[in-house]
């Protein structure tokens, strides 16, 4: 959907916005316009993976047609299959799909997995935590993949047991102590956010994450910042059970335009690249003064001669 907006209170420009998933959620908003005069027409439709727009505007002398495309940001994730269908906690899962190359989590009935591997485009190991019967989500930046079907949890761990007759024993063989849970870290973004939101071409932004771990003992993990939804940079963390700790990142565009922000699928904002720093505003500014002189200048010695 793309519309015309003003809220600078200046300009009508035009902004866009996604769904990958029929309407039911939303993806940031980006400005598509970079120029400083009123837009008209905004009109955005989808060909194969690619997003077109296109829009008028009268930066030059004329009422003119501007596109922009998107290509190829519909790669939203597929879940085709999961095997086993059923387990409890730490039962081991391979999920087949499309898209999990950016994986950025895995949910089993809505609760985090505690832990998985992208072992290719099209596949997922993960590991079941605890949790309750349902749907099992992939998510990236790109959105979000569901099961068609349920994951059942049971009420405990599959178990293999060997049952002999009473008073019999077998050679070699030793009757295991109970074991507890495998402890497992669980390292995830729980909150991102930008230095500045308006900028001047190539200043720039620092994103910090709040990175923390739920799980039981000391983990690490990859962290990813997204711009626009490309990988811009990632960088390994270690955080201790229980604690969380910031990571950062800097990040800068040349090109005007508003630019959206996530730090793996935490969104951290968006912000816009100004298409004239504050030094061209203030020369243009004072030539325009100085022009406005001289025209009063030039006046005053006309209507004195006359």
């Amino acid at each position: 959907v793309a519309w015309i907006d003003d809220r600078t209170g200046t300009t009508d420009l035009i902004y866009y916005r996604q769904s990958t998933d029929a309407g039911l959620n939303w993806g940031p908003e980006t400005c598509l316009s970079d120029a400083v005069v009123d837009c008209e027409d905004p009109c955005a439709f989808l060909s194969g993976n690619t997003v077109h727009a296109v829009w008028s505007d009268g930066r030059t002398s004329f009422h003119e047609i501007y596109y922009k495309r998107s290509p190829a940001i519909i790669n939203t994730p597929t879940i085709t299959s999961f095997t086993p269908t059923s387990g409890g906690n730490r039962t081991r899962v391979i999920i087949t799909g499309t898209n999990f190359t950016d994986a950025t989590s895995v949910l089993f009935g809505g609760k985090a997995a505690t832990s998985f591997t992208v072992n290719s485009n099209t596949q997922i190991t993960a590991i079941a935590g605890t949790g309750t019967t349902g749907r099992i989500t992939v998510r990236t930046p790109a959105g979000t993949g569901t099961s068609a079907t349920d994951f059942t949890f049971t009420s405990s761990e599959n178990s293999i047991s060997t049952t002999l007759p009473h008073g019999s024993s077998m050679p070699g063989l030793t009757a295991a102590p109970p074991q507890g849970p495998v402890s497992l870290p669980t390292v995830s973004v729980r909150s991102a956010s930008l230095s500045a939101t308006r900028v001047a071409p190539g200043t720039p932004i620092t994103v910090t994450a709040d990175v923390v771990n739920t799980g039981t003992v000391n983990g690490s993990g990859s962290i990813k910042v997204y711009v626009n939804g490309e990988l811009e940079n990632s960088q390994g963390v270690t955080v201790n059970s229980g604690s969380s700790t910031p990571v950062t990142f800097n990040v800068s565009r040349n090109e005007p335009g508003t630019y959206s922000v996530y730090v793996g699928g935490t969104n951290a904002g968006s912000f816009t690249v100004d298409q004239f720093t504050p030094e061209t505003i203030l020369i243009i500014s004072g030539a325009l003064v100085l022009f406005a002189l001289i025209l009063g200048i030039v006046y005053t010695i006309r209507r004195r001669t006359c």
